[in-house]
């Protein structure tokens, strides 16, 4: 398919740059002004280049060998999970997200009433009930573009209580900006409409109505919806403030707008509201999923679904989409940057110039690798343009996986996770041991190059970067609001330990990794897609110390070997050559693993330690009664309906 190449030249450049910013002393910046969050989406734990794997990842192992690599940093087993762990910095069971990932109609995800990062690093700790809808009244005069849904029996009209406008309907008028300018004309027009080929002229009186037979079953009022962002009013810049932009992988909600990123603190968001999808068509099936958000709430008809960008690859539209955003930011205002790449989850595509070079590694391994090195290019592109524009020498990065490499729970890619054991979906320490680094230029010298081996989860990435970029006493307030709000952090603030104190651990000593109360996707009650294909059960796990215990089945039925898929390590594939395990495991199984002397997990010390198996149990227990129920929240499952073939919130 036709693709978009980017400038060879300009990696060089970028990673000459990124050099010269790292060893010519730089200012100590104990605050780094910006902040650049980068998601990889199921890289393993030995896929980077400075684990030892093949892969060139050259600049992604600058910044890692010159930064600090979190060597024992914990995510959850899969997106969903990791990804609202990361935006919220609580448990997933204080929301009910314990149990799998979205999928398409699912009408649930992060809670409403949760606050994410991008309003946490503004001082946001409760959001009200104004904030939660997708259409607060100040769209009262909104703009509205309505569309027939292709998959469902679907009206939208207006109720204008005998109302209106003499010449409310003007055929053919399809413009957007014509139809406002009519609009203008009339006094006591305030809400205009293009419906298909008219554009039509409604007064304060016209209430909205939108009957849909695959969601409400009848009519039901809607509020209209947010204007084009070009019809905006913008208030003058506040220096200091944040920017807070979005790229990429949302996947934490999307049946509302109100669970989009421009309604929870982001400022503007391109990216794919799903899980998977291609990475040239940008669909699922025939479904587009790919949109654009320019500006904070903007939602139905403002939101516009970018089939022009079919064709162009995501790794690319991503890192342009970056660029551009640090290209046109004003300097005066801090920046938060979370780039969510699509790469290297499956479907196994990658331009083929970026395969070529490794046609020394398994096939099953040589694509994989390729779509791993224009990631790694797309990073260099980034720091590049933050070099250009003057903010580099004040970022602060951090970057982070979603989950292990998947081994055949989500679609086996030729990642790699060992020697550890399992891989995406499972609670193995393939699963759930997750690659990270930190990098700024501002860190001391004896803290570059730090293995940094203290315990830390996805949870305490929020609260480390609120005080690494605002300070303690900023974090200590805001954890202070979530407090009076209801809503206890997890989370810990992790950068002293990071990038002070180089003796220090820092304050974590335990880790609620895995407490799921559904098997599998044969359990009638499941509400997501999980771990495992098999029949799997129930499973809990948590980390204190050194100690880790599972109970139940961790990998779901089958997840449960080491995995390997060409060198460096021993041997290939996972059919004839895997490296199986003959355990197999109940809703009762309880495993002990001592993860510092034993980190691959093979052997269990459950019976010779019945104490300490005791007491962790205990622990999860208590964990456990708190949870919210991880049955959907937000609604009952829906076929989601597809206006024009394209994924759309669709409960308004």
């Amino acid at each position: 398919m036709p693709d978009t190449m980017l400038c060879p030249s300009l990696l060089v450049v970028a990673f000459t740059a990124v050099v010269h910013s790292a060893h010519d002393g730089g200012a100590t910046a104990p605050n780094p002004r910006h902040v650049l969050l980068i998601v990889a989406d199921d890289l393993g734990h030995a896929d980077l280049g400075y684990t030892g794997s093949l892969i060139n990842t050259s600049h992604l192992d600058f910044l890692a060998t010159n930064g600090v690599i979190l060597t024992n940093y914990y995510v959850q087993r899969a997106c969903s999970p990791t990804r609202a762990a990361l935006l919220t910095g609580r448990y997933n069971i204080r929301y009910g997200m314990q149990s799998g990932v979205l999928e398409s109609g699912q009408a649930w995800g992060v809670n409403l009433d949760e606050t994410m990062l991008p309003e946490a690093l503004r001082g946001v700790t409760k959001r009200s009930k104004l904030e939660q809808q997708s259409s607060p009244p100040e769209h009262a005069t909104a703009t509205m573009q309505s569309t027939t849904n292709l998959n469902c029996s679907s009206q939208t009209g207006w109720d204008c209580h005998g109302g209106g406008l003499p010449d409310n309907r003007y055929a053919g008028v399809t413009d957007l900006q014509q139809c406002c300018d009519l609009c203008h004309k009339h006094e006591n027009c305030t809400v205009w409409t293009v419906f298909h080929t008219d554009c039509f002229l409604k007064t304060s009186a016209c209430i909205p109505i939108h009957t849909d037979n695959c969601t409400t079953g009848g009519i039901a009022p809607v509020p209209p919806p947010s204007r084009p962002c070009s019809e905006r009013s913008t208030s003058g810049v506040v220096p200091d403030s944040w920017a807070t932009h979005a790229v990429g992988k949302w996947h934490v909600g999307f049946w509302k707008w109100a669970a989009t990123a421009v309604f929870r603190g982001f400022d503007s968001w391109l990216g794919y509201l799903s899980g998977s999808e291609d990475y040239y068509t940008h669909a699922d099936g025939d479904i587009l999923d790919f949109r654009s958000m320019d500006c904070p709430k903007c939602g139905d008809n403002c939101s516009v679904p970018r089939w022009d960008l079919q064709g162009q690859y995501s790794t690319h539209i991503f890192t342009k989409r970056a660029a551009d955003i640090i290209e046109a930011h004003n300097t005066t205002q801090r920046l938060f940057l979370y780039l969510a790449y699509q790469a290297v989850h499956c479907p196994a595509e990658v331009p083929v110039s970026y395969s070529v070079p490794y046609g020394f590694l398994p096939e099953g391994r040589r694509t994989f690798a390729g779509m791993l090195s224009c990631l790694d290019e797309g990073v260099a592109n980034v720091t590049h343009a933050l070099r250009t524009r003057g903010l580099w020498d004040d970022t602060l990065v951090f970057f982070t996986t979603d989950n292990g490499a998947p081994v055949l729970c989500g679609g086996t890619q030729g990642g790699h996770n060992y020697p550890l054991r399992g891989g995406k979906c499972t609670a193995w320490e393939g699963g759930l041991r997750g690659t990270a680094f930190v990098y700024s230029a501002g860190l001391a010298p004896h803290v570059r190059g730090r293995r940094y081996a203290g315990l830390m989860h996805v949870s305490d990435v929020l609260p480390t970067l609120l005080s690494a970029s605002m300070g303690r006493a900023f974090l200590r307030t805001y954890a202070a609001g979530l407090d009076a709000a209801g809503r206890r952090l997890d989370g810990m603030d992790m950068w002293e330990a990071i990038a002070g104190n180089a003796t220090t651990l820092g304050p974590r000593t335990e880790v609620l990794l895995e407490a799921d109360p559904y098997s599998s996707p044969l359990d009638p009650g499941f509400p997501g897609d999980q771990h495992g294909a098999g029949p799997g059960t129930p499973y809990y796990a948590l980390r204190r110390g050194k100690w880790k215990v599972m109970l139940g089945d961790p990998g779901g039925g089958q997840n449960d070997g080491w995995y390997c898929s060409g060198p460096p390590c021993p041997y290939v594939g996972w059919s004839s050559d895997w490296n199986a395990t003959s355990d197999r495991f109940t809703a009762t199984s309880v495993q002990l693993y001592d993860v510092e002397a034993d980190p691959t997990e093979h052997h269990n010390v459950a019976m010779q330690n019945p104490a300490i198996v005791k007491e962790l149990l205990a622990a999860i227990r208590a964990y456990n009664a708190s949870a919210v129920s991880s049955a959907p929240q937000g609604g009952p499952r829906s076929n989601a309906c597809h206006p024009d073939n394209v994924l759309t919130p669709w409960m308004g």
